[in-house]
């Protein structure tokens, strides 16, 4: 027992070390003296990055905290609610809004501010979201025989739906006409459609310490 709890002491002081360093790391690359940070974010912040294992999540979490002290960040705020949402999501699920959201950085280039208005008007279909879905995340394909697409169609909308739950994502059922208007990137033939949501555009705002969406 107490061998146990030694090396969970261990591995929480360790991960809290990182979460400090690279905390610091983005504060200084943004060229910023930090600001003293809530408690009722600074606490929770640290709580759950010292028991995330995954790098990639912790430095979301570390991002967060950057955009928590930073002074110069006006328009975003890093509130209570991110932290919970951050809580329950999966490393897949975090770099597949990421990407979302670089699609439009991609498609507006040199472009450093957009409203969320601009982004939660655009709706994407199930055929456009693929490539962006098997681009950023780690896909482990099940069976034998199975069709590739339809597995990771059916992997797609599942973290889609784990999306629409925690408010991050807008669903529209029977979307006739933004799938005529387009054609199809893939196979995948689906009247619905998806779009961020303006508290999922704040959401990936503040995990990439982004200060420019008003």
């Amino acid at each position: 027992g107490l061998m146990l709890e030694d090396h969970v002491r261990y591995f929480r002081l360790r991960r809290q070390v990182r979460l400090c360093e690279k905390t610091r790391e983005f504060l200084t690359d943004a060229g910023v003296t930090p600001r003293a940070v809530p408690l009722k974010l600074l606490i929770p912040i640290i709580e759950n990055a010292s028991l995330e294992e995954d790098d990639d999540l912790q430095d979301i979490w570390a991002r967060l905290l950057a955009t928590a002290a930073d002074p110069t960040n006006k328009a975003i705020e890093a509130v209570p609610s991110y932290l919970a949402v951050l809580r329950e999501l999966s490393s897949n699920e975090v770099k597949f809004l990421n990407a979302w959201y670089e699609t439009f950085v991609g498609n507006t280039p040199g472009v450093t501010e957009f409203s969320r208005a601009y982004i939660t008007d655009s709706r994407f279909i199930l055929g456009e979201l693929l490539p962006i879905y098997t681009a950023s995340v780690v896909i482990r394909y099940q069976g034998v025989g199975d069709s590739h697409v339809e597995i990771t169609v059916e992997n797609l909308a599942a973290m889609l739906a784990v999306l629409v739950r925690h408010s991050l994502v807008t669903k529209f059922v029977d979307d006739e006409s933004i799938v005529r208007a387009r054609p199809l990137a893939s196979s995948v033939n689906d009247p619905t459609s998806y779009s961020l949501t303006d508290f999922g555009v704040m959401f990936i705002a503040a995990c990439r310490g982004c200060k420019t969406v008003a």
